[in-house]
């Protein structure tokens, strides 16, 4: 028995991503991919991070995202089932570091001005938890997407700042505009 099971895992988990407990979806890349592309992941947080120790607790992620695809079946496998409040898209360039500017998108939906919760249950997954991302975000573009995905964050460092110098990344949420305090 033990040598059938070890044959039938040897061809690997074959096309598509398991069921199970999880969140499944598409994402759909908007515009160019940067040639500095060296990763890009979906994280998934029970809780809207509201503090910076907050990035630090991911439920779960995927980061098997296909470099130059226009989309890609996501899946993130959850040890818990419950509710899931920030599905996100992040970039990370080559030789670079995820920051608090790499969100290329995150889950939401209709006219959703916060992320939209996902629940998740047990031995189940969620399926068409579907992104838009675009990548014109990386680049400070100013869509209405990036207020919904980070406009609820609290200040946090500048990718800069981490190391002491540099300011802190702000919100204005009277403004819709981000700046950097000095």
């Amino acid at each position: 028995m033990v040598l059938l099971v070890l044959t039938a895992c040897g061809g690997g988990l074959g096309p598509g991503p398991p069921d199970g407990t999880g969140i499944k979806g598409t994402l759909i890349f908007h515009g160019e991919w940067p040639p500095e592309t060296d990763d890009v992941a979906v994280a998934v947080y029970r809780r809207r991070p509201q503090t910076l120790a907050d990035f630090f607790n991911i439920a779960g992620w995927d980061t098997t995202v296909t470099i130059g695809a226009v989309r890609f079946e996501y899946f993130v496998p959850l040890e818990e089932p419950g509710v899931y409040e920030w599905i996100v898209v992040a970039w990370r360039p080559r030789g670079g570091f995820w920051n608090f500017d790499s969100l290329l998108g995150c889950y939401h939906v209709g006219n959703d001005t916060l992320p939209t919760p996902v629940q998740v249950h047990l031995g189940e997954t969620t399926k068409n938890v579907d992104i838009q991302t675009y990548f014109d975000l990386v680049q400070g573009a100013d869509r209405p997407d990036r207020d919904i995905c980070t406009g609820f964050l609290p200040p946090l460092p500048s990718p800069s700042g981490l190391g002491g110098a540099g300011g802190n990344l702000r919100h204005d949420h009277r403004t819709n505009n981000r700046r950097i305090n000095r």
